[in-house]
């Protein structure tokens, strides 16, 4: 006779919704084998595939929401108390002890894509939670490695001896190889797509990739990378993203806001090209002033302009009589052509050589862009109101955190390709687009 209070202890690793719903028909199916097998208690294998399901099925949406924001917000932050907070504050704290904070965020990044993965069926349970484990313990010593690196470089640029804490660099960047290899191969071999190959190949295929990745992460402070901030924003909204509805024709654009948006999507990728081009040929002309190369950034810079009014347009003439008017599209592409113009002025005014005025010229342009951001993200999200505001928010504070240093310039390249696919695509309001073959 099994005995049941053993076998209902294991579902305990389960979350009681899904107890409640699931657990007396789990208990039903286990009880039956252990009578069948002449079992009175759970074997290792029963209690092992308990705890990974169980555990695993607690890597849901929303989980995976809370741990991305948190991320977003501990590593732009941080980033904001290094890179842009007044010396005579920054003195306060030193900056490896802001970093051993920032180390959670790496950690919080890895279980917010692992439950997501598990969220949308691209890992089963036991992988997800294997493939967190691992993965954040990988995080966790590489960030580490790297607060250890700055606690030795601090003591030996003050000429004093070097702590232990500024000795484990070494240890704790090849601590984190085995468990990032392990991490990769669990994912490997956990992917749904990779089903058809046996496991031998799941295995060395995940391993070849994971001595692939590690190189390249190794040599990267992951603490203080601003893609830690932009995975974190991309899992927070696809955590709580809602399925989409399809269209219907009558919310096609209309064909005068197409072809306009089609114009302007041209005029961004042409202005583009050029502006590229004089920044290539200002890079080789240095010497001279560099005048070419600050035309192409202006020039870059104006891309925004008409980029966003075709992304504006199409939005706003597909849905005219939506939940959202027409001021909550505009508005944030208005504050973007602002803070584009912000750097095209910016480089005009501001004198050459060294000095804060184009940095404070970047950090108002950041700000600017992290409102348009968040307005935008605010209005459009499909999330339940309190955390569609904390999403924008967090974003929109995680793009004017990492803006000035990274996301200004690729937004001034991402704007041309971006007006050349408005340009190029198939829009079903032009009556050309509907004649062409398919």
């Amino acid at each position: 006779m099994a005995d049941e209070q053993k076998y209902r202890k294991l579902l305990r690793w389960y979350p009681r919704p899904w107890r409640e719903r699931n657990g007396d028909a789990l208990l039903g199916v286990m009880l039956d084998d252990a009578e069948r097998r002449g079992r009175t208690v759970p074997s290792w294998g029963e209690r092992w595939s308990a705890f990974t399901h169980g555990v695993g099925t607690r890597l849901d949406a929303a989980l995976a929401w809370r741990s991305a924001i948190v991320a977003v917000v501990l590593n732009s932050g941080g980033l904001l108390w290094i890179f842009a907070a007044p010396r005579e504050l920054r003195a306060w704290v030193p900056d490896p002890a802001v970093q051993l904070i920032m180390t959670t965020a790496p950690v919080l990044l890895v279980i917010s894509l692992a439950a997501v993965a598990r969220e949308r069926g691209i890992l089963p349970d036991p992988h997800a939670l294997l493939a967190t484990v691992a993965g954040a313990l990988a995080a966790l010593a590489g960030s580490l490695a790297w607060v250890s690196w700055s606690i030795r470089f601090d003591a030996a640029d003050a000429d004093q001896p070097i702590p232990l804490a500024g000795q484990l660099f070494l240890p704790l960047l090849l601590c984190a190889v085995p468990f990032r290899v392990a991490a990769v191969s669990i994912i490997t071999d956990g992917l749904s797509c990779l089903q058809r190959l046996s496991r031998p190949v799941r295995l060395l295929i995940g391993i070849g990739a994971g001595a692939l990745i590690t190189p390249l992460v190794m040599g990267m402070p992951t603490q203080l990378s601003p893609y830690v901030t932009v995975l974190a924003a991309g899992a927070m909204v696809l955590a709580g993203r809602e399925t989409r509805t399809r269209r219907t024709p009558a919310d096609s654009v209309p064909p005068s806001g197409a072809r306009l948006a089609r114009f302007l999507g041209a005029v961004s990728a042409i202005l583009g090209v050029v502006g590229a081009g004089c920044f290539v040929a200002g890079v080789r002309d240095v010497a001279g002033g560099g005048e070419l190369m600050v035309r192409g950034v202006q020039i870059l810079c104006l891309t925004v302009w008409p980029c966003a009014a075709a992304s504006a347009l199409l939005v706003v003439s597909r849905e005219p009589r939506g939940p959202r008017g027409p001021v909550h599209v505009w508005g944030p592409a208005v504050l973007l052509s602002v803070s584009s113009a912000v750097v095209a002025v910016a480089f005009q005014v501001v004198p050459p050589g060294p000095g804060d005025g184009m940095v404070h010229a970047l950090q108002i342009s950041g700000v600017l862009g992290g409102a348009a951001v968040a307005w935008m993200l605010i209005a459009r999200l499909r999330l339940p109101g309190c955390r569609r505001v904390l999403s924008g928010i967090a974003v929109g504070l995680a793009y004017a955190a990492i803006a000035w240093m990274l996301a200004w310039s690729l937004l001034f390249l991402v704007a041309p390709a971006l007006g050349a696919v408005i340009a190029f695509q198939r829009l079903p309001g032009l009556a050309s687009d509907r004649l062409r073959p398919r």
